[in-house]
Parts: C-alpha cells; structure tokens; sequence
C-alpha cells in the first residue's frame, strides 16, 4: 500500500512537472544566461528569478528600459524588495539600444536573444525589417502568440530603434542625393583649361538628319531612335575621345590618337541630355549652311555626371570661344589718328 501511495505521489509529481516544463517552454521561458542569475545574487534578490522570467525579464541586457514599477507591483513583489530591484536596475544595468540595423529578420532576433521566436515571424510573413516596423504592441499577442510582457517590452523597444535608424538611413541617404545634385552644378572649367581642351570618354552612337534645331522634341526623338537601333542590330557603338576647346570639338581615336572628326564649334546650335536616359546626350550640327543641312550626333557618357559635365563644358566653351573673338576682333579694329 505504501509502496503504490509513493509511486502515485512521484506520479502526480512527475506529470506536474511536465506539465510546467512544457508550459514554460511552449512560453519560451527558458533561460539561457548565467549572468541574470548572478545579477540577481550579487543583489541579494535570488528569490526574484522565477518570477522575473516567468514574465520575460531573463536577460540583463534588457532589463533597463523596458521595466517599470507598475510591473513589479503587478507580479507582487513588496516595496522594500521593490525599491532595491530598481535600484541596482538603475545603477548596474544598462539601458539597451539597437545602434546599427539588423541585415535580416533573423539578425533582428538573434540581437535581441528571442531567435526562439523567428517561426513565429516567418510563418507570419514578416520576412524584412520593412515589415517588422509595421507591426503593434497587440500584434504580439493576437497574431505571434508572444505573452511575456519583458519580451514584447522588449521587442517593441527594440522596433522603436529600428524605425529611428531607418529614419537616419533615409535623411542621410536624402543629404546624399543633394549633395551629388550639389557637385554636379559644379562643372565650370577654367578658360585656360577649355582653350587647352578637355577630354571626356564617349561612345558614338551615330546621327540623323534633323529639320530643325529649335525644335528639342525632334532632337530627343532622334536620340532615342539611335539608342533603340543600335539596341535592335546589336550593335556596338565606337569609343572615343572627346576633345572639347573654344574653337571645335574633337574625336580622337582611343588606340591611334588621331583625329577622326571635328565639329566647328559655332555651327554646333543644339546640345541637350537624352530624355529618358541620362547617360545618353546628342548636339546638332550645322553640317552645310548653304543646304540647310543639320545632323543630330548621339553619344553615351560612362556617367550621369560625365554627360551633364559634358555638355556643360560645351556650352562654358560657346562662351570662351565667343569671348575669344570679341577680344579678336576688337584688337584688329583700326584706332583713327
């Protein structure tokens, strides 16, 4: 009789036992650093450690920030113990941040040491940081069956860093675009420099005839036409130097260094970037005055920032050059006695 009461008494025991440790695993409670009891030995308040797990505070590392008093009144914990918990939480803990942004959801996780939750995310659909600063404080419970309080404290605290630093990425990123806009308006060569030439790497793509300069839809019209033909015959446009000074433009060939072609500067009339792609700009060439005849040049930049800096330099040069024979002309002009 004895013997049966004592197998049903560590019966029954055993079963609650289970029953509690499949509890407290399905929670997640299970602790997984040393230093949080040590924390709480140091303190003298070792028999605070069931209950601070119990209900997600399991890790000193994030502890501050993320308990108030409200919460140790709420799991019963007396005054006096209380006092000294917040105490030392204050004094030796520090207050945790995300200081740098987590590359994945998982990453995310594993920084803030809950990974034991990562299905509950993935099987959620929250699979990038773009959707994790969309999720609520209800969320939590309702939809990710997340119950410790520390735990979503601490979840939600750490959304709260990411959505800060994402703000910092975006306004950094925006000061960034101004200050490549800002470097672009800053093409001006000096007039030596033009007068010598400068030199910029292209790739012909070919011309069309053009009826009139005045009219900038026809010239982007051609430029595109140019791109699409050479896209649709695979063909692979000629590389060059272009040499630009007050008084022509210059192909020069990339292996000879010859001169392939030159462009009179003051019948070139029309210069603009392609409509569409920045990378792509055309001039128009007053090939024949005397036939009216204008030619559309299409060329590719390696940049943005080398097509805007080309066709910048060949207008600083309209005026260098326009300049120039001014100066010429006023020199030649005869001074009466």
């Amino acid at each position: 009789h004895y013997f049966i009461q004592s197998n049903l008494r560590k019966s029954v025991k055993f079963q609650i036992m289970t029953e509690k440790w499949e509890v407290l695993a399905d929670l997640s409670f299970i602790h997984e650093d040393n230093s949080f009891e040590e924390w709480l030995v140091q303190i003298g308040l070792e028999e605070l450690r069931d209950v601070l797990e119990a209900h997600g505070w399991d890790n000193v590392d994030f502890i501050n920030g993320t308990i108030q008093k409200i919460d140790l009144q709420n799991m019963a914990i007396r005054d006096k113990t209380k006092k000294a918990l917040m105490s030392s939480i204050d004094e030796d803990l520090a207050d945790f941040h995300n200081n740098s942004l987590p590359g994945t959801v998982e990453e995310w996780l594993d920084t803030i040491h809950l990974s034991r939750y990562l299905n509950r995310f993935l099987s959620n659909r929250i699979c990038s940081l773009n959707r994790v600063v969309r999720i609520v404080e209800s969320d939590l419970t309702k939809v990710f069956d997340i119950h410790p309080i520390g735990h979503r404290r601490r979840i939600m605290k750490s959304i709260r860093d990411i959505k800060n630093l994402l703000q910092l990425d975006e306004e950094n990123e925006k000061k960034r675009r101004v200050s490549i806009t800002q470097k672009r308006v800053v093409w001006k060569r000096s007039e030596n420099d033009i007068r010598k030439g400068i030199f910029y790497w292209v790739c012909y793509f070919g011309c069309d005839k053009v009826e009139s300069s005045d009219n900038s839809e026809e010239v982007r019209r051609i430029c595109t036409k140019q791109q699409n033909k050479a896209r649709k015959e695979i063909k692979f446009p000629t590389e060059f130097n272009m040499k630009i000074s007050s008084t022509k433009v210059d192909l020069i060939d990339r292996l000879t260094l010859g001169t392939i072609q030159t462009f009179r500067l003051k019948d070139i009339s029309f210069v603009s970037r392609a409509k569409g792609n920045p990378l792509f700009f055309c001039f128009v060439y007053n090939a024949d005055r005397s036939k009216g005849l204008k030619m559309c040049h299409v060329f590719k930049a390696q940049t943005r920032d080398a097509a805007y800096g080309t066709c910048s330099t060949i207008a600083q040069a309209f005026d260098v050059g326009y300049t120039d024979e001014r100066a010429l002309s006023e020199d030649n002009e005869e001074i009466p006695p």
